[in-house]
């Protein structure tokens, strides 16, 4: 969803998605180095994210950074009261302010709009100042902006509120990483992966570990994982094709960059259509 300066590409970012994606081969993990990283263009990498920006573990044990959808009695209340007398009063509903910011953020996310999103969940903590949600979701904002003292800051005020916060943990991890002589944070998530093995941005946060290292097998297993329990997120098949395509695997590569633009407009997504189209180009020899 949000890149970084890093050199490889791909997000962690990202649940039902097309029937190519999830019949996707598992010999594909097994591919072997055949490819120079300098062989692709500069424009082709990986989105290297804090964790699954927008996207939603166990809400009531972790929090989430997104906002799911909303009946309209969740977010007006109820129109209509009932007196003593048996007589229906039918009031105006009143929109939570909370929830409208959450719209905008919704939307802000979903064109890339990082400012506005931060300004927005500005606005929701001024009114919720305790909302687990939105702090989570500023402090993804300030790291895919590239604030990372702000977002360790954030995920640090996080934990102090809850110490078992998922995606607060996962965020410091992510900072912590990006040193390359950090090699203690891929045997975290290993170990978070393990207590909660369905949580696709924890398999892409490992992902991205292992793209800062030009470790390309080890990350498209990875993203392979990210990208079958999350098979709608366009970052995450963005990323496979890119580990893929850094393996010598055009093929392959060709159909996971495909699927991440059939998946534009699911979710926000942190790269660019054209780069990818002239890199499919690339590939089917219709561009040198």
């Amino acid at each position: 969803m949000h890149q970084t300066a890093e050199a490889s590409s791909i997000n962690v970012s990202s649940s039902n998605g097309s029937s190519e994606v999830a019949s996707v081969d598992h010999r594909v993990i097994d591919a072997k180095i055949g490819g120079s990283t300098s062989e692709l263009p500069s424009s082709i990498k990986p989105q290297v994210a804090s964790q699954a920006d927008g996207q939603t573990a166990t809400q009531e044990d972790f929090g989430s950074a997104s906002f799911g959808t909303k009946t309209d009695s969740d977010r007006l209340g109820s129109g209509t009261e009932q007196t003593a007398a048996g007589i229906k009063i039918h009031k105006k509903p009143m929109l939570d302010p909370a929830l409208r910011e959450r719209d905008v953020i919704e939307r802000a996310l979903q064109r890339g709009d990082l400012e506005a999103a931060e300004e927005a969940y500005r606005r929701v903590l001024k009114l919720k100042p305790d909302d687990v949600d939105a702090m989570i979701g500023l402090a993804n904002i300030f790291f895919n902006r590239g604030l990372i003292k702000q977002a360790q800051n954030a995920y640090f005020a996080i934990l102090n509120k809850n110490p078992e916060n998922l995606f607060a943990k996962v965020g410091l991890i992510n900072i912590g990483v990006m040193d390359p002589a950090n090699l203690a944070g891929g045997s975290e998530l290993k170990q978070l992966i393990i207590e909660h093995p369905d949580q696709h941005f924890l398999h892409a946060s490992l992902g991205s570990f292992y793209v800062r290292r030009n470790n390309w097998p080890a990350a498209q297993a990875a993203y392979f994982e990210a990208l079958a329990l999350d098979t709608e997120n366009p970052d995450y098949a963005f990323n496979l094709a890119v580990s893929l395509d850094q393996l010598n695997k055009p093929d392959i590569a060709a159909r996971y960059y495909r699927s991440a633009l059939e998946l534009i407009g699911k979710q926000a997504a942190g790269f660019s259509e054209s780069d990818i189209r002239r890199r499919l180009q690339q590939l089917s020899g219709d561009l040198p």
